[in-house]
């Protein structure tokens, strides 16, 4: 990561307070419900293990500059890639939209958009093809979609309802092209190897059957997108059954003050969707605190089904492939600490939180790219089952009651309760 990068987003979490802090690991101090476990149990209920659809996968790149951010003006690029089942004009198909969070836009130091010459675009939408194509295996079709104009200009509040824009944006464009084989992506996909697609979205996906997903800032943005205050500028017929946030950041400015004022906004919380939070233990960004969202949520009367998903040594950056240093892309870091307290080398293998983003400092071993993925491909799949497909079998492993991958690491999962209706306010 770039030190422009990497100080916008340290200053940022620097000030969340220790309050926010704290709240966020009481929400996550339960330990693993005694269940059944081994690899023998996840190869009958592993999601993974039921998919059974041929996956193709196509790109689109409609201009660096293509969309204008409605809240700042700012141009941005209309570029993604979608997995989906090759027999995709079978039945209208569930979506689900993918959105990558905070990091260099550029292979270069500029942090500008769009890229200066002799610099690429660093394609972080890429990051989650692991994703998208073990869930289209199982019969969505995935868009994930690219947000560098973000990274380079917007941070904050701006940055998320950026983000929340584009997601609507890619969302429109692609009801009109499912709606009328028309629109501005006919055309435009691409293969593999670079050459035009014909592949037929025409009539294929059932928009009022959406889930998205958004890692770090993403993970706040798709907060905000299907929060009380944004869900009138959904295109007209899509239906956001479903919200994964994984390790998302949550905003110190949405702390408690430091007098004890809740900073609560309920028409910032997600109240009418499913939603679940995944929070790594050795994530060096931005810990654990995501999990308030999850209060947030409560508070605001959630009744749609909440679950928070802990996994034992996983950071921050392996969740997107680009992000880690085996894809040797430009910036990719391990972000876990390796100290202890006093500067004091962990054992070869293990972890612990950032002490300014988590207050519990215990040691992890960590987990490596390929095992963290496994375990967040198997979770993000059984919860896009349950509440966007409706599919109840995996319930248990959402609830924590059944641990199908044991042998690779530890998972604290939990249902939330149900949220409450705040009482009115009073006259």
């Amino acid at each position: 990561m770039t030190e422009q990068a990497q100080a916008r987003r340290t200053t940022g979490h620097r000030r969340i307070r220790q309050a926010g802090i704290a709240a966020a690991a009481v929400g996550l101090s339960g330990v693993i419900v005694s269940g059944t476990q081994g690899s023998a149990f996840a190869a009958a209920h592993d999601p993974a293990s039921s998919a059974a659809h041929e996956v193709g996968t196509a790109a689109y790149d409609l201009g660096d500059t293509a969309f204008k951010d409605p809240g700042t003006g700012i141009p941005m690029e209309l570029t993604g890639v979608v997995h989906y089942p090759k027999d995709v004009r079978d039945g209208r198909r569930p979506m689900i939209v993918q959105l990558h969070g905070m990091w260099n836009p550029c292979t270069s130091q500029d942090g500008v958009w769009p890229c200066p010459a002799g610099s690429a675009a660093l394609p972080s939408y890429r990051g989650y093809d692991y994703l998208g194509e073990e869930l289209a295996r199982q019969g969505y079709v995935v868009v994930s979609i690219s947000a560098n104009a973000v990274n380079a200009n917007l941070l904050g509040g701006e940055g998320a309802a950026a983000r929340a824009a584009l997601v609507d944006k890619h969302l429109s464009l692609w009801k009109s092209l499912s709606e009328t084989g028309k629109g501005d992506l006919a055309g435009k996909f691409t293969d593999p190897a670079g050459k035009r697609s014909d592949v037929d979205f025409t009539n294929s996906i059932d928009f009022g059957r959406v889930g998205t997903m958004g890692h770090s800032q993403g993970g706040r943005a798709v907060v905000q997108h299907a929060s009380e205050g944004h869900r009138d500028r959904w295109p007209s017929g899509v239906d956001v059954k479903a919200v994964l946030a994984l390790a998302p950041a949550y905003p110190f400015d949405a702390q408690p003050d430091e007098d004890g004022t809740d900073a609560f906004n309920p028409d910032a919380a997600v109240v009418n969707s499913a939603f679940a939070v995944v929070s790594g233990t050795c994530d060096g960004a931005v810990g654990t605190t995501g999990a308030t969202f999850l209060d947030d949520a409560r508070k605001a009367g959630n009744t749609a089904g909440m679950h928070d998903i802990t996994v034992h040594g996983a950071n921050h950056n392996y969740f997107n492939t680009q992000w880690s240093p085996s894809s040797r892309q430009a910036h990719a870091e391990d972000d876990a600490m390796k100290t202890g307290p006093g500067g004091r080398s962990l054992p070869t293998g293990h972890c612990r939180p950032h002490p300014q983003h988590d207050v519990n400092q215990k040691t992890y071993r960590q987990l490596s790219e390929t095992g963290q993925r496994k375990i967040a491909t198997t979770y993000i799949s059984a919860f896009f089952q349950r509440y966007v497909s409706g599919e109840k079998k995996f319930d248990a492993i959402l609830s924590g009651k059944e641990h199908p991958l044991s042998d690779i690491g530890q998972v604290d999962a939990h249902t939330r309760p149900a949220g409450r209706s705040p009482a009115p306010a009073a006259k």
